[in-house]
């Protein structure tokens, strides 16, 4: 899509070029009946250019590109209301064009919510790390220090903040199709903060969704297009359910951070540990369920509600496939499930591409995030 929307760009951007062609009399007047001027020329090319410029900036998806997009067609739009016998059916094309540059940015604005959250939060005091040691964990339930030496978390710094990369397919329910979606997540611990933006493609149409939680309150904005909102949800049931997830992170993405002091370990019973987390007022619960290799496998909470339908569900994470990630060895897989009667349906699969600590997040172009 990127690819097309630039070609579109480029090739308005020629037949601009044509009015100037015609004006120095390089081509026969074909298309334009009215005489064009030499002054007219040079203004034709310079908007053929400058579309031509607008093609390619957008190509590399620098967020300047719609507000440039727009003034070339305002641009565009006043030549072809002079010229309008001659060029009216460029008016077609400019308004498919007006359109596109809207929703990129709409695109670009919803994004930097996301953005300008979390460079807010990296700029928040933090505690200074410090090299977790055995003497740590030496208080932890067994099949919890197990995992942190399984994951590699003794003799590295305690983590402050986690940046996520994941591809995943997400439904609302059974009954619904499989939204493939790419996702990036920042999780801040000792702030506090998760924020999590996703991009899809919903029969055909572009979706953003950016899922926010700071000091203890949650909200999910679902945008078609990123401009109109197609779900919305906030208030006590999303504060909750969004603190089960903050402790879901924790337990599969920062094992160093099972040292925190929010947390408490109720009891273990075999290779199952049950514990309570508490942040803002908040206290979730959950079942963290571990093989004898030292793996986390599942993450049961029956403190999450289904969003969709106001009430409270089992929640599950299946974890598998532990692979190395800068120096941890985590789940690359993890499918989330909610439990209807005596079945465990499963509503998002997802795959991590890449977990990085304690780094400051640049934030490229194409509105993808990377670590320095």
């Amino acid at each position: 899509m990127n690819i097309i929307i630039s070609l579109l760009f480029l090739i308005h951007g020629m037949l601009h070029i044509i009015g100037y062609w015609v004006a120095f009399g390089k081509i026969k007047p074909v298309i334009f009946k009215k005489k064009i001027t030499p002054t007219f020329g040079y203004l034709w090319l310079s908007a053929g250019l400058a579309f031509i410029f607008v093609a390619t900036v957008h190509y590399f998806q620098n967020e300047t590109w719609p507000g440039l997009a727009i003034f070339c067609i305002l641009y565009s739009q006043f030549l072809i209301i002079i010229f309008w016998k001659d060029a009216r059916f460029g008016t077609v094309l400019n308004v498919i064009l007006l359109c596109i540059s809207i929703v990129g940015f709409s695109s670009f604005r919803f994004y930097n919510l996301y953005k300008n959250d979390a460079i807010a939060e990296w700029r928040k005091p933090m505690i200074v790390s410090h090299t977790i040691t055995n003497e740590d964990i030496q208080n932890l339930p067994k099949p919890v220090q197990k995992y942190m030496r399984y994951t590699g978390c003794i003799g590295k710094p305690a983590v402050n903040k986690v940046a996520i990369n994941l591809h995943a397919r997400m439904r609302r329910n059974s009954r619904s199709p499989w939204m493939e979606m790419m996702c990036e997540q920042q999780d801040y611990i000792f702030n506090s903060a998760r924020l999590f933006f996703l991009r899809a493609n919903m029969n055909g149409m572009p979706v953003a969704g950016y899922h926010r939680y700071q000091y203890g309150k949650a909200t999910m904005d679902i945008r078609l297009f990123s401009l109109f909102k197609e779900q919305y949800f906030d208030g006590p049931k999303m504060d909750t359910s969004e603190t089960v997830t903050f402790f879901n992170d924790m337990c599969c993405f920062a094992p160093a951070s099972l040292t925190d002091k929010r947390i408490n370990w109720h009891y273990t019973n075999g290779n199952e540990v049950y514990a309570g987390f508490t942040n803002y007022g908040i206290t979730v619960n959950a079942y963290l369920q571990f093989n004898d290799t030292g793996e986390l496998v599942n993450f049961i909470s029956y403190d999450r509600y289904e969003i969709n339908e106001g009430k409270k569900r089992p929640w599950a994470t299946l974890l598998r496939e532990y692979q190395n990630f800068n120096g941890f060895r985590l789940a690359s897989f993890a499918e989330a499930y909610y439990q209807y009667g005596s079945k465990f349906e499963p509503y998002g699969i997802f795959q991590i591409l890449n977990v990085e600590y304690n780094r400051k997040v640049s934030y490229s172009q194409n509105g993808n995030s990377s670590d320095d």
